[in-house]
């Protein structure tokens, strides 16, 4: 195994640093979620809460301005650094691209 390591430039340990890093904390909220520890609230991680699809409204019935960012959450962003590392290092080292194109 550490030979694989010495084995890899500085760009390709970034892309495994994400991928390890951001599918750790993807199945960590997964399991989570699956075990009812999600409760939609916004200190839970996510910043519009888990639960709210549809937005918000107010009395005159028109949408908040925050249902933009429902889309935001903690599981997104750990979704999206685990997918770059692993599109990233698989780019890198099994298509032979360069890191302009990986990255």
């Amino acid at each position: 195994m550490s030979e694989w390591m010495a084995g890899l430039d500085t760009m390709e340990k970034i892309f495994l640093a994400a991928a390890v890093l951001g599918g750790a904390l993807f199945s960590v909220r997964l399991v989570l979620m699956l075990l009812g520890g999600d409760h939609g609230d916004a200190h839970a991680g996510d910043i519009g809460g888990a639960h709210d699809f549809g937005g918000g409204h107010d009395a005159d019935g028109a949408h908040d301005t925050d249902a933009s960012f429902k889309l935001l959450s903690f599981q997104s962003l750990t979704a999206f650094f685990m997918m770059f590392g692993l599109v990233g290092l698989g780019l890198k080292r099994d298509a032979a691209l360069g890191g302009f194109i990986s990255l």
